[in-house]
């Protein structure tokens, strides 16, 4: 297996060798509902490749997630469709829950 392009800092994904980007105060706020950490590192390197300023939150349980959408109030949620024990329409029915708008 490959080394990963990206790592950990604090509830970030940073890619390797880089300095972590700075804390915008109008960074995009990302959630991101996903079991498999590979494919979290993958969005998260396409979306700073892409030149997104981002925060990025990766859960991967519902209880996780519903603290999440309250604490951290994303701008948007991106979710895995079947995880095992939480599916996307169950995670959005919770987020419309959250927030109708």
């Amino acid at each position: 297996m490959s080394a990963p392009l990206l790592s950990w800092n604090g509830d970030r994904i940073v890619p390797d060798r880089a300095q972590p980007p700075r804390e915008h105060a109008d960074a995009l706020r990302v959630l991101y509902l996903e079991d498999q950490l590979p494919d979290v590192e993958l969005v998260r390197f396409e979306l700073v490749r892409a030149g997104m300023c981002i925060r990025l939150r990766h859960v991967q349980t519902r209880a996780e997630y519903i603290s999440s959408l309250r604490e951290f109030q994303p701008a948007i949620v991106l979710s895995d469709h079947g995880l095992p024990a939480f599916d996307s329409i169950s995670a959005l029915k919770l987020l419309k829950e959250q927030d109708p708008n």
